[in-house]
């Protein structure tokens, strides 16, 4: 169990979560030792600390709206790319007035998928709005990374919760089209999926090398060079393997149970692999 992660989790719970923030999930995984983009988040009321953001980030950066409602951030106009740290103050100031009418016209056009939360509020623009910018709790400023979104320098790893099983680890090929590959091809071909109350230490150490995808990993397809040394995979897969171990209700010490956990994609840029995005979702445990 790690003290940090467990403050994660408690300040979440305290405010009325069960998930955590993009942001959030970027500090556990920095407890866990993983590499991540520089970042620094926003509360909505703070004021932006222009030498701050000058001493952290070197070049152009990514701002995102960090809220529990908005689901569909791009819908939302909650996403902007290649943003000079000069001008964070003012693109932040227009998303907090911009996002609440674009994320309600959107809403309102594609009520089927709206968030739950939303749609009591349609017929009411005022509400919507209102409720919108209520549930922005601030803006996450993200590093910039430019990468080629190939085969095998995206992937995926995550954890799900099985009534059946308990945990079970997800790693595979990551990306856009994620769930196409998890959903059209056969395990062992796209992914690897097992439970660490199953399968030990060893057998997650090596199996992510059965994948076809290995072969661009380490460079065994004709003409091509290795991308990622075998032990930052592993570093990664391990990390991941302890996370779900000892955040699960079978563990008898834990106060918390991960239902669903996902980072991707994971890009490999430079031989590092490197988070793009993340989502955690919890339970408090509660043992009789």
């Amino acid at each position: 169990m790690n003290n940090e992660i467990e403050k994660i989790f408690d300040r979440a719970y305290n405010e009325g979560r069960n998930f955590l923030y993009e942001f959030e999930v970027y500090d556990v995984l920095q407890n866990l030792g993983l590499k991540t983009l520089k970042y620094i988040y926003i509360p909505y009321k703070e004021e932006i600390d222009l030498k701050l953001l000058e001493k952290t980030f070197s070049g152009n950066v990514v701002i995102k709206v960090v809220s529990g409602g908005i689901t569909h951030k791009t819908e939302a106009g909650g996403v902007k790319t290649g943003v000079k740290i000069q001008e964070v103050d003012k693109i932040i100031n227009k998303m907090k007035s911009t996002i609440p009418e674009k994320y309600s016209t959107w809403i309102k056009n594609n009520s089927d998928i709206a968030p739950s939360r939303y749609k009591k509020y349609i017929k009411n623009s005022d509400s919507l709005k209102r409720s919108i910018q209520n549930d922005i709790s601030g803006f996450l400023i993200v590093e910039e990374l430019k990468y080629k979104p190939e085969l095998g320098n995206e992937l995926l790893i995550g954890i799900k919760y099985d009534q059946s099983f308990g945990p079970v680890i997800l790693f595979g090929i990551g990306g856009i089209r994620a769930d196409f590959y998890i959903e059209n091809f056969k395990e062992n071909c796209s992914f690897i999926m097992c439970s660490p109350f199953i399968s030990g230490k060893k057998y997650f150490k090596n199996s992510f090398k059965t994948l076809p995808v290995y072969k661009i990993l380490s460079g065994e397809s004709r003409g091509e060079k290795r991308i990622i040394e075998n032990e930052k995979i592993e570093k990664l897969i391990l990390s991941f393997y302890s996370l779900a171990k000892s955040y699960t209700i079978i563990n008898k010490t834990s106060n918390w149970n991960i239902i669903e956990a996902e980072v991707n994609p994971y890009v490999i840029s430079n031989k590092e692999l490197l988070p793009l995005d993340g989502l955690l979702k919890f339970e408090k445990v509660q043992f009789n």
